[in-house]
């Protein structure tokens, strides 16, 4: 392990992460920012949108958090154990189709 790390995720959010990013028909982008500090660690917050629920008025679906990691270093290597570490508890997130990111 490079540094000090953390993955955590819930099963329903594995579950909907595979059903709404997952899928080559659609293009649904699993969001990925890396830019909060807090203290001496950071957290990487992924969003994803939740395409089954759609408001009536603006027809969008919202954005809901997906896994979050909390780590001590902005490198290749700690964002490497982190993902490898989400896809050890959901495989199928392999098939991720598109992500987007600001940095």
């Amino acid at each position: 392990m490079p540094c000090l790390c953390c993955v955590m995720a819930t099963d329903s959010q594995l579950k909907n992460l595979v059903r709404f990013s997952t899928n080559p028909g659609a293009s649904y982008i699993l969001g990925i920012d890396p830019t909060l500090n807090l203290a001496k660690f950071y957290v990487t917050v992924t969003t994803f949108t939740y395409t089954h629920v759609v408001n009536n008025s603006t027809r969008i679906s919202p954005t809901f958090f997906g896994p979050m990691f909390v780590h001590t270093e902005k490198s290749y290597e700690s964002y490497y154990y982190c993902f490898s570490k989400l896809l050890k508890l959901e495989p199928k997130l392999v098939n991720i189709t598109t992500v987007g990111t600001d940095g």
